[in-house]
């Protein structure tokens, strides 16, 4: 498997940001924010540290979150919008549709919980911001060379 040492770095490419230092190859599973800046501290004093990550199924559980309350809100919005006599007819098909979307609301209510108070994985991308340029030199030149031994 890849690990921190292995990681590729190349400097951003503009000269205002050249302490930032983008990372690759990270490994997906157990990397966090304080393993890398450990890593890269050898290099000099780390600024900050940002991990790339994958929030897909966290949008996608917004995103069905977000469909089922606009449903919820359509649902009663009909019903408002009835004649008296049509709701008291439809009341027990209108109610068993209420029903059925409260429980499905509730699942993805139940799903987004778990999905935000669950790590976020890293995409094996992160930005290394180090306090002086020159550090941030030394790191790229570092895996620039051990890049080109691989080679």
């Amino acid at each position: 498997g890849t690990t921190l040492a292995a990681a590729t770095a190349s400097t951003a490419s503009t000269a205002s940001t050249a302490s930032q230092v983008r990372v690759s190859c990270l490994p997906r599973a157990y990397t966090d924010p304080h393993a890398v800046k450990a890593h890269f501290s050898f290099f000099g004093p780390i600024a900050s540290i940002a991990l790339s990550v994958d929030s897909l199924p966290l949008l996608r559980s917004l995103e069905r979150q977000h469909r089922l309350a606009a449903a919820w809100r359509k649902l009663h919005t009909m019903h408002a919008l009835l004649p008296a006599a049509q709701k008291a007819r439809r009341a027990p098909a209108l109610r068993r549709a209420a029903a059925r979307l409260l429980v499905k609301m509730t699942r993805a209510r139940a799903t987004l919980r778990a999905e935000s108070a669950a790590p976020c994985v890293c995409n094996g991308t992160a930005f290394v911001v180090f306090r002086r340029r020159t550090d941030a030199a030394r790191c790229v030149r570092h895996f620039e060379l051990i890049r080109a031994h691989e080679r």
